[in-house]
């Protein structure tokens, strides 16, 4: 598997060098900038796997970044990192489209844990999308009355199967 590329956006040197040397130990690429505007630039050259970003920051906070990021690449999760410790902030990156909002200061699992379920997120959206090309592309080639062609009809359909031979004792 190729590694999986993360971008750290934060507008501390310190927890940006921390976070990104905290996941290449775990075998991640990390890649960090210092605000959203920068973000923004690194992203349009080369698409994340995973955005790992602040929320207060000079010249682009994370809230803005994170409305960009869902018109951009919607499929690319977002995680929201924040020392505010109020509910009502949480909740509005979660209904702007964050995958996930961690609290600062937080535990390394906390972090990986976050991290690992995100990617896995993405990954699962790709291997969805994969399967669901490869079988439109198939099934146009299905025969009318083949299994394909009932299983992508509207009318409902019973299957009948023989009884089997083998009994439950």
């Amino acid at each position: 598997m190729e590694m999986e590329n993360i971008l750290v956006v934060d507008d501390e040197e310190a927890i940006r060098e921390v976070v990104s040397t905290m996941l290449e130990s775990k075998g991640y690429h990390c890649t960090a900038v210092q605000n959203g505007r920068v973000a923004q630039e690194h992203v349009k050259k080369v698409t994340p796997d995973l955005v790992l970003s602040d929320m207060i920051m000079p010249e682009m906070d994370g809230i803005r970044l994170l409305e960009w990021m869902r018109q951009y690449d919607p499929e690319v999760p977002v995680i929201m990192v924040t020392a505010i410790h109020d509910i009502s902030t949480a909740l509005e990156a979660i209904r702007r489209g964050a995958y996930d909002y961690i609290l600062k200061p937080f535990e390394k699992d906390q972090l990986f844990l976050g991290v690992g379920r995100a990617l896995q997120h993405r990954r699962l959206i790709i291997e969805t999308a994969i399967i669901s090309a490869t079988w439109s592309s198939s099934s146009s080639c299905a025969p009318r009355n083949s299994p394909q062609s009932t299983w992508n009809s509207n009318s409902p359909t019973t299957i009948r199967s023989k009884p089997s031979e083998a009994r439950w004792t």
